[in-house]
C-alpha cells in the first residue's frame, strides 16, 4: 500500500498536520472498523482507525478486521510505546528531518502568533470549570445501589425534597413527580424487555418497543413518570422480577443527569466545534482548538468547586466508601456487564482512591477523579462520552496530562 502524498481536504483534528510526531487517539464509533497487524503491534489491543492503516505499509503482514461493537477505544497510531517497529504514517510519523529543518525555518521566520484576548480566555475557562463542576455535582448525587426500593418512605429518605418542592407542596399539596428508570444489560432479549414493560406500566407494545430501543441505544430509559409513588414502587418490582436493572429516582434528578450527559457530550466535541480560521485582519490568533483542548486538560485536573450547594441549597457530597465498593467490581459484575477496557480504568481509579487514603499527604481530590470514581453509576452514553472526553483531551495532550491517565 502506497502512502499518498496528496493533502485531503477537510481532515477532522486528529489527522492534521499539527498531528506528526503525536498519538492519532482517533474514538472509534460502533460499527466503525477495527484493524490489527501482529507484525506491527506489541499485543492484541494495539489497533489502527481506518485511515491510519491505509496510510501506512502492511503488504504480507499478518493482519486482521473487526467491526467495533460499540463506541469507546482509540487508534494508537503515533504512539511509539504500542508498537514492535516505527510506524511510518503520513498522519502522524515525525516529519522528515529535512523537512522539519524546512519547518523550523519557517517558524522561525513566521509570526509569533498572537495569545487569544484574555477576556476570552477567561470566558472559556469558567464555562467549561462550571459544567464539569455541574456535572461531577449532579453525578454525585446518583445513585450507587440499584435495589429496588420496597416502601415509600424508602423512596423518600433516598430523593430529599429541594426547599421550593417542599413549599410547593405545603402551599397547593402538589407532589413533586418520580420517574421509574429502566437500565441497559446484555442479558435479557428484546422480547423479554417489552413483554416485562407492557406488563409492568400496562402500556402498548409499541410505546414498549421503542422504550427497549432508547434503552439498548442510549443505556437507560424513564418508562414512567408518576407522582405516585406506589405506583412506581409496583412498576419497580414487576420489572425486576426478571433481573432487570431498574431504580426509582425524583424526576427533578433524572431531568439534572440527562442535562449533564448532554453538557458532556458538549463538553467532549468542543475543540473541533471551535477549529477555523485564526486570522482576523493582519492577526494571527493561537489556535482556538488547542486553547479549547488545553483548557479542558486543566480544569480536569483542579479541584471541583460545589456550585449545586449554591443552587439548590444543599451539599452534593458522595460517599467516598460506597464509590470505592463500586469501582471494586462488585455492582458491576453484578448489575452491569463492562468491557475489560472500562474495568481497568475503574480499577485504576480505585487503586488511586486507595493508596491516596494510605498516605500521610492531605487527599487532593481533582475533577478527573472523581469523574472516575462515579464511572460505574453511569449509563452507556455517559460513560462513552465520558470516555471520548478523556481521550480527546487529557490522553492526547501533554505528558503532564497522559500521566493521570495512566497513558
Amino acid at each position: 500500500m502506497e502512502k499518498e502524498d496528496v493533502e485531503e481536504p477537510n481532515l477532522p483534528p486528529e489527522y492534521q498536520k499539527s498531528q506528526r510526531g503525536k498519538a492519532c487517539g482517533h474514538v472509534f464509533r460502533k460499527g466503525e472498523g477495527v484493524y490489527r497487524c501482529r507484525n506491527c503491534a506489541l499485543d492484541e489491543t494495539c489497533v489502527f482507525c481506518s485511515r491510519c492503516f491505509y496510510a501506512t505499509n502492511h503488504d504480507g503482514h499478518d493482519t486482521t478486521f473487526a467491526i467495533a461493537a460499540g463506541s469507546g477505544g482509540c487508534c494508537d497510531c503515533g504512539d511509539p510505546e504500542a508498537w514492535k517497529v516505527p510506524i511510518q504514517c503520513k498522519y502522524h510519523a515525525p516529519a522528515p528531518k529535512e523537512e522539519q529543518t524546512t519547518e523550523s525555518k519557517l517558524n522561525a521566520s513566521a509570526v509569533k502568533p498572537t495569545p487569544l484576548p484574555e477576556g476570552l480566555v477567561y470566558c472559556m475557562r469558567s464555562t467549561i470549570a462550571t459544567v464539569l463542576d455541574f456535572v461531577i455535582d449532579t453525578f454525585a448525587d446518583s445513585p450507587s445501589d440499584f435495589a429496588v426500593p420496597t416502601t415509600v418512605d424508602e423512596v423518600l429518605s433516598a430523593n430529599p425534597p429541594e426547599s421550593h418542592e417542599e413549599a410547593q407542596r405545603i402551599s397547593d399539596g402538589r407532589s413533586a413527580p418520580f420517574a421509574c428508570v429502566l437500565w441497559n444489560d446484555e442479558v435479557h432479549s428484546f422480547q423479554e424487555v417489552i413483554d416485562q414493560v407492557v406488563e409492568a406500566v400496562h402500556c402498548s407494545t409499541a410505546f414498549a418497543k421503542s422504550v427497549a430501543e432508547r434503552v439498548d441505544a442510549h443505556g437507560r430509559d424513564v418508562i414512567s413518570l408518576n407522582t405516585s409513588i406506589e405506583d412506581l414502587v409496583r412498576a419497580a418490582r414487576t420489572i425486576s422480577n426478571i433481573g432487570l436493572a431498574v431504580s426509582i429516582r425524583s424526576a427533578r434528578e433524572t431531568f439534572r443527569e440527562s442535562i449533564a450527559g448532554v453538557l458532556v457530550d458538549w463538553l467532549k466535541n468542543l475543540p473541533r466545534k471551535v477549529s477555523g480560521s485564526r486570522r482576523m485582519g493582519d492577526t494571527v490568533y493561537e489556535s482556538v482548538e488547542g486553547v479549547a483542548r488545553r483548557l479542558i486538560c486543566e480544569e480536569l485536573c483542579k479541584e471541583r468547586q460545589k456550585v449545586k450547594r449554591v443552587l439548590v441549597g444543599r451539599n452534593a457530597e458522595a460517599h467516598e466508601e460506597d464509590i470505592v465498593d463500586l469501582l471494586d467490581g462488585r455492582l458491576a459484575e453484578t448489575v452491569f456487564p463492562m468491557s475489560k477496557e472500562f474495568i481497568r480504568v475503574a480499577d485504576a481509579a480505585a487503586t488511586m482512591v486507595n493508596d491516596r487514603r494510605r498516605t500521610s499527604i492531605p487527599e487532593k481530590k481533582l475533577r478527573i477523579d472523581h469523574l472516575l470514581a462515579y464511572d460505574m453509576k453511569l449509563w452507556k452514553e455517559a460513560r462513552n462520552s465520558l470516555r471520548e472526553l478523556y481521550i480527546g483531551t487529557l490522553i492526547v495532550s501533554a505528558d503532564e496530562y497522559k500521566k493521570i491517565m495512566g497513558a
